[in-house]
């Protein structure tokens, strides 16, 4: 029987015991406890009862081992199924625990996701440098980057080793003699072998070691007088495999047979499944004595109440992932239904230990056997399991499992498909149960949500298209979105890229799944930050969706919506805003009006747009307008309302109406808190927020606590490198900033500038937006060249990312042209305001204050040159200068006479002091 001790952080010993319906469950205790300052992760078996020492083998690994003393020192147990490899490995992680290592770590290795996913775990419990939560596979580097350098000795366990090239698998660098990786696998090729890696084989157990396991196992089950001299042709008959003979002790114990009658079993059962799988198609020779003894312990086990159960339930336990799947799968709707269905009777007896045919017991067991398709709830489900589990047929650790809960030997579950029928059912009844315990949020289920995963992974390895023809891919979408939400973006795309390719050639290219499986990989690359690949794709499928779906289906909606975002990411406003209008006229007559979702949301995202270009007033009325459709069509704490009145809330931060943005705003945190949580995202977004408008407000004691509060809040659910974290600590070291003085914040603003960098990408608007920040607080401690140097950047970065008429790059122009101004640098200013002022107008207009600033600014220092000028003698350059204000500032004397009047008359006053009066162009 194989256990399992989990994740233990200084806890001690495990133990497992308890009941499971009418069924006992007893497992022995973790042989050693955890000691303080140790860490063990992951499901380290616990050793099999009657573990035999395997001496031989163990030596070889112990000198493979001690020879590589230097760096990381990696040994592989390599052998075929059912050998015992893991045990072995077992044996040796608990004798690190025993030894005081400071970190075992035991990794399924099958699956390299699945890898990914363990290691981020892993960083997250050593805190390793960098590791935030929120990308999977950058918390996975981090963990390989911390065993590398830290002091603790480790030990990291690779369970199944499949594909050794694959990326992010092995630790490669530790201190000397601090790091050991012991892989097990069952390949021992050139390629297993490279990069130093040490191999021993392990083979089946010896005769002597099979006469010793049989003798001991069953003498712990108080079963000795079973052992009646055939013990030897038990085990020759098993080919001395240590899973068969672990099958073939539990059904001993379990059925009081001695060792002679098994064997005469054994015998019959191989001549039956020669027809099932002869023994040409068994190349090792290991296959046939795992199944037949599997069907005897079935034989055995279907006899069990609840009876009929057992040949189904163990069917569809080998199509979920025989690596590990939770107990919860058991009792859903799907499973109880399709043990329910495919209940049957146990075998009939022995011709010569059948009744007569008119005796009692006979006629009673016929008639359970015509009962046997009835009901079977989840209480049963889980006494099935619990019953195979003490047949050695699966591992069940119980309701403290976890997600990897229900386990069983790979030739085990292979030895199961390949004796049982009805394949079809047991795939269709795992996708089922699979999509009908998959959480709403993977992000607060990150376990179940792997371990669900592997199940979905399992099942398309099993299923032909045919059966994907038939159920649709549905479950495979969803765990591709599972995969994007973990943050397993090269997992992601590689799923997505298959499935994508299985989409197409199963129901054709123009089939709505298969492009929206298209569609999938293309908000895989979006995730992924692959924004260029992300457009090139959207706008490959936006027509064909259009030509085959038609312009109105909503695949074709949300791929045209997806563009629009791809667009504005990646600075192309003008494109998104063209998509988001037609978004907004289409689904406002689709809907028959303003209240539908679809038109409110489409109004949203043009306004969000309208933002983005500066178009203030149009984005106002368009939010304003959206909002109050929202509120009346679904309600004022509606998600969709509340995210209606938090953009709401932005935009009039941006027009200045800052009271009115506060109002809003602390609404809609309320709200929030009391509809969705006060750790939810959008909840931790509204916050942040409200903090941001604190500090513009001047309330900088309620900011920085608020702010505090969210940045913790943040961490802790969304991960340290989620952006919302990135922007919360951001908006922190502002609020410090006008609290502590510029130093400290200089410091703060600089790291929350790198981290932008490094988790965003220079390109990204936010990390323009924060290089700006910093450059202003560089300013205001007076370090005017390096504030210079921090917003040149941010002006190249601006024009090439969103534009040269973008509102941030007109506000980075305005501000460079300022630094250069202070610095002494005057025809750089000069020469800066000129972009300024054209980029203003196309982004503003020209009547906006931002467009006046700029000519009211550049006109004031063109008269200042002017004046220079003309002290040196240079009548013309003067003429020139005042002629260009004039002619700049006349059409708008009107409605700015306090603002340009002062400046116009000094023009004017130059030009007829430079003798120019008429050849002003003043009329």
């Amino acid at each position: 029987m194989t256990n399992t001790l989990r994740d233990s952080v200084v806890h001690g010993p495990v133990i497992m015991a308890g009941t499971v319906g009418d069924v006992q469950v007893t497992v022995q205790q973790s042989p050693h406890a955890v000691l303080p300052g140790q860490v063990a992760l992951g499901a380290i078996p616990l050793l099999a009862s009657a573990f035999q020492p395997r001496t031989a083998i163990r030596a070889a690994f112990e000198a493979a081992a001690r020879d590589r003393a230097a760096g990381v020192r990696t040994v592989l147990l390599s052998g075929a199924g059912g050998v015992g490899k893991s045990q072995l490995a077992a044996w040796y992680a608990h004798q690190a625990v025993a030894d005081g290592t400071g970190l075992v770590l035991w990794v399924g290795a099958a699956d390299p996701a699945g890898v990914t996913t363990t290691y981020a775990r892993a960083a997250a419990v050593v805190q390793a440098p960098g590791a935030t939560g929120e990308s999977a596979e950058q918390d996975a580097a981090c963990f390989l980057s911390w065993l590398a350098g830290t002091e603790r000795s480790w030990l990291i366990v690779l369970d199944d080793v499949t594909d050794f090239a694959a990326d992010g698998l092995w630790p490669t660098a530790a201190r000397p003699g601090h790091g050991l990786v012991l892989a097990t696998t069952r390949r021992r090729d050139a390629v297993a072998t490279a990069a130093g890696r040490a191999l021993v084989d392990v083979d089946r157990y010896t005769p002597e070691e099979s006469a010793a396991y049989l003798s001991r196992r069953l003498a712990q089950a108080g079963r000795e007088r079973l052992l009646d001299g055939r013990a030897a042709e038990l085990a020759a008959a098993l080919g001395h495999l240590p899973l068969a003979l672990g099958h073939a002790a539990s059904y001993l114990i379990n059925t009081d047979r001695t060792t002679g009658d098994y064997v005469e079993l054994f015998a019959r059962r191989s001549v039956e499944l020669d027809a099932v799988l002869p023994s040409s198609a068994d190349s090792e020779n290991y296959g046939r004595p795992v199944t037949t003894a599997l069907l005897l312990a079935l034989d055995a086990a279907q006899s069990q109440e609840p009876q009929g159960l057992a040949l189904p339930a163990l069917r569809l336990a080998a199509v979920f992932a025989p690596s590990g799947h939770p107990r919860e799968l058991w009792t859903t709707q799907a499973v109880t239904g399709y043990l329910a269905r495919h209940r049957t009777p146990p075998e009939a007896p022995a011709e010569n230990d059948r009744p007569r045919p008119d005796s009692r017991w006979w006629r009673r067991l016929l008639r359970r056997n015509r009962a046997a398709g009835t009901a079977a709830d989840g209480a049963a489900a889980l006494r099935v399991l619990a019953m195979l589990h003490n047949y050695n047929l699966l591992t069940d650790l119980g309701p403290d499992g976890g997600a990897h809960a229900i386990t069983l030997h790979p030739l085990t579950a292979r030895a199961a498909r390949d004796a049982t029928a009805d394949a079809g059912s047991a795939h269709r009844a795992a996708v089922e149960a699979v999509g009908e315990l998959w959480p709403e949020d993977d992000r607060t289920h990150r376990e179940l949500a792997a371990a669900l995963r592997a199940c979905v992974d399992n099942v398309v390895a099993l299923a032909d298209d045919r059966f994907w023809r038939t159920v649709g891919v549905g479950i495979r979408h969803r765990a591709g979105e599972s995969l994007v939400s973990a943050g397993l973006h090269e997992a992601a795309m590689t799923h997505w890229q298959r499935l994508q390719n299985d989409a197409a050639r199963i129901l054709g290219p123009r089939h709505i799944d298969a492009i929206n499986c298209a569609a999938g990989l293309a908000v895989a690359y979006q995730a992924a930050g692959r924004i260029r690949e992300a457009v090139k794709l959207h706008e490959r499928l936006l027509t064909r969706a259009e030509r085959t779906l038609g312009p109105r289906q909503p695949l074709t909606v949300a791929i045209r919506s997806n563009l629009a975002a791809c667009y504005s990411r990646s600075g192309r406003t003008h494109d998104a805003l063209l998509i988001q209008r037609q978004l907004m006229g289409r689904t406002s007559r689709v809907d028959g009006g303003n209240d539908g979702f679809d038109s409110i949301a489409a109004r949203q995202n043009l306004a969000g747009s309208y933002l983005q270009e500066g178009r203030l007033e149009a984005a106002l009325a368009l939010l304003e307008e959206s909002t109050a459709d929202a509120e009346r069509a679904l309600g004022g704490n509606h998600p969709d309302t509340l995210a209606a009145r938090h953009n709401l809330a932005l935009a009039y931060r941006t027009a200045g109406r800052v009271s009115e943005a506060i109002d809003v705003a602390e609404q809609v945190v309320l709200a929030r808190e009391q509809v969705i949580g006060g750790d939810h995202p959008h909840t931790i977004e509204s916050r942040l927020g409200l903090g941001a408008l604190y500090v513009q407000n001047g309330r900088i004691d309620e900011a920085v606590t608020l702010l505090e509060e969210t940045v913790a809040d943040a961490e802790r659910a969304l991960g340290r490198d989620h952006p919302d974290t990135l922007a919360a600590r951001h908006n922190l070291a502002l609020a410090y900033r006008e609290v502590q003085g510029g130093e400290e914040a200089q410091a703060l603003l600089r790291r929350s500038l790198e981290d932008s960098e490094r988790v965003l990408g220079t390109d990204d608007p936010m990390t323009i937006r924060r290089r700006r920040a910093l450059a202003d607080t560089c300013h205001r401690v007076g370090d005017l060249d390096l504030a210079i140097e921090l917003e040149e950047r941010a002006v190249s970065d601006a024009r090439r990312v969103l534009g040269d008429s973008a509102p941030e790059t007109v506000f980075a122009l305005e501000t460079l042209a300022a630094y250069y101004l202070e610095a002494g640098r005057g025809e750089d200013s000069i020469a800066v305001f000129e972009q300024t002022l054209p980029a203003a107008t196309k982004a503003f207009g020209p009547h906006d204050p931002t467009t006046m600033a700029a000519r009211g600014n550049l006109a004031f220092l063109l008269v200042v040159r002017a004046r220079r000028s003309l002290e040196v003698g240079q009548a013309a350059a003067a003429l020139h200068d005042t002629g260009t204000v004039i002619r700049s500032l006349s059409p708008y004397l009107d409605v700015a006479e306090p603002q340009y009047g002062p400046i116009l008359r000094d023009a004017r006053q130059v030009a007829e002091s430079a003798g120019g009066r008429g050849r002003t162009g003043d009329g």
